[in-house]
């Protein structure tokens, strides 16, 4: 009835909606900018909230199943809540954000003929098509041939930056 605290299993369930409905609202502000083109100025702050919001998300549900429902007749049971998906989605935002940060600052120290030759403005070319915050299994291999297709696009631009900093 009313009052009643919820099941494990519902409560369970509950977070896992709620994980999914933020995993939703941080994949729409990152759809509604072009995270690959834009300038990383106006995708850092879509990129820092998502992170922030979905690690607070993490952060509540593993208090709320490890500290406050630690006893009682209705004790949680094993391990804290863990959402595997909004653990998944915040570590995209973040491998999103720290190749984005990297260019932004490789592009900081080269010149504008450096940046060119190197084709620094075609990293991020291997993601074209790709949704950055799709994060199943599914999509895993072409993120994973992506990323190594960026790693390799960026690695000349930083061993000039290598060179520079030797000269």
């Amino acid at each position: 009835g009313p009052g009643e605290p919820f099941s494990q299993r519902r409560a369970e369930h509950f977070m896992r909606a709620v994980g999914s409905l933020l995993i939703g609202h941080a994949q729409r502000r990152l759809r509604s900018r072009r995270v690959w083109a834009d300038a990383f100025r106006e995708v850092e702050g879509a990129l820092r909230f998502c992170h922030r919001l979905l690690a607070k998300w993490e952060v509540v549900t593993h208090e709320l199943t490890s500290m406050h429902w630690a006893d009682g007749a209705r004790a949680w049971r094993g391990a804290p809540f863990a959402h595997p998906a909004t653990r998944k989605a915040k570590e995209r935002c973040d491998e999103v954000f720290k190749m984005r940060e990297a260019q932004a600052e490789l592009a900081k120290l080269l010149t504008a003929e450096e940046a060119r030759s190197l084709t620094l403005s075609e990293v991020f070319r291997p993601f074209a098509g790709l949704d950055p915050m799709q994060v199943s299994e599914y999509v895993a291999p072409l993120w994973d041939a992506a990323c190594a297709d960026y790693d390799s696009r960026v690695r000349p631009a930083e061993a000039r930056i290598s060179e520079k900093l030797r000269e």
